[in-house]
């Protein structure tokens, strides 16, 4: 009888350390794990902007969707923008001489950058009740070495407002 205990108990204890170890330690040992797995990208957080500057460049007044806003860009190539869908648009890839495109994408009401931290391009999401806004401004073919800047996005943002 008294070698029956033993068994029990040890059996008993060995399936509450396993439950333990299978429901409590193996989930948290494997979330520092993943955590540390995640790609750079997982890892970016939102910062205060290190330059709020607006670019005075020379620029054009444009309009889609409702919002009018300027870029500092004169060299826009009417000939290659294109919006989609064709029959009722919500995004326009705007392209420029300079090899430079602008993705400006209309978001419905409530739905759903960094430029330092760019590989290809920026994103740029803007919110409110009314709507929204993404602009997708890709560099890839861009002539600029410097990209486009902070001040040529800020003066897109700070500028941009629903057209009358």
């Amino acid at each position: 009888m008294r070698l029956l205990r033993r068994i029990l108990v040890t059996l008993a204890i060995t399936s509450a350390v396993v439950f333990v170890g299978v429901e409590w330690i193996a989930p948290v040992a494997l979330s520092y794990y993943g955590a540390r797995k995640a790609p750079a990208v997982a890892r970016v957080v939102p910062t205060e902007l290190k330059d709020q500057t607006v670019s005075q460049a020379s620029g054009s007044r444009l309009s889609y969707f409702g919002y009018e806003f300027e870029v500092p860009w004169n060299d826009l190539d009417e000939a290659q923008t294109k919006l989609y869908p064709k029959d009722k648009p919500t995004r326009v890839v705007l392209v420029f001489q300079s090899g430079l495109r602008l993705m400006i994408t209309a978001l419905p009401a409530r739905e759903l950058g960094n430029a330092e931290t760019r590989e290809n391009g920026v994103v740029v999401d803007l919110y409110s009740d009314e709507g929204g806004l993404e602009l997708i401004f890709a560099e890839k073919n861009y002539k600029s070495s410097a990209g486009v800047t902070q001040p040529e996005i800020n003066r897109i943002i700070q500028s941009m407002h629903k057209a009358i």
